[in-house]
């Protein structure tokens, strides 16, 4: 699997234009996990592409760009503590209003998914690990087309 991805790999993957992911980084709603420096590529990694498609899904859900940021940060948190994101693991972002005062979501296994919303009166959920493998897929079918067309071309 490849390490890192460009911005068009992943805005495309997730559904999002360059011109939101840009504005996004620049008012310090998404982060990625590598600062750009001069002269070199912005790339991004499996984190970034994470929490990427967690806020893509967030803003079609109506959320505002600010509030999903807040969710995707507390994601970014969680998943700093992970190597990655388990082939058949169920993981799920939760922002109930319930958390910790220092935290707006929280990042569940899908075992736990049932007892944390029997506690909410209202909650948002995103399906994290879902999102993450479709943005992922969308990347490796879109360079397996692009392999084919040169491999057609030769």
């Amino acid at each position: 699997m490849k390490n890192s991805w460009t911005i068009h790999e992943v805005t495309r993957a997730c559904g999002v234009t360059r011109d939101e992911l840009n504005q996004w980084i620049s008012r310090g709603v998404f982060r990625p996990s590598e600062p750009t420096r001069r002269g070199t590529w912005r790339r991004f990694d499996w984190r970034d592409l994470a929490c990427l498609s967690t806020m893509a899904a967030l803003r079609r859900m109506d959320l505002s760009v600010s509030a999903a940021g807040r969710i995707v940060a507390d994601l970014r948190d969680a998943l700093a503590q992970m190597d990655e994101i388990g082939e058949r693991q169920g993981l799920f972002i939760i922002a109930t209003g319930h958390t910790r005062a220092d935290e707006t979501a929280q990042l569940v296994l899908g075992a736990e998914l049932p007892t944390e919303m029997s506690a909410a009166e209202s909650a948002i959920v995103v399906d994290v690990a879902s999102v993450y493998r479709g943005a992922l897929a969308a990347i490796s079918e879109r360079q397996d087309k692009l392999l084919t067309m040169d491999e057609e071309m030769q």
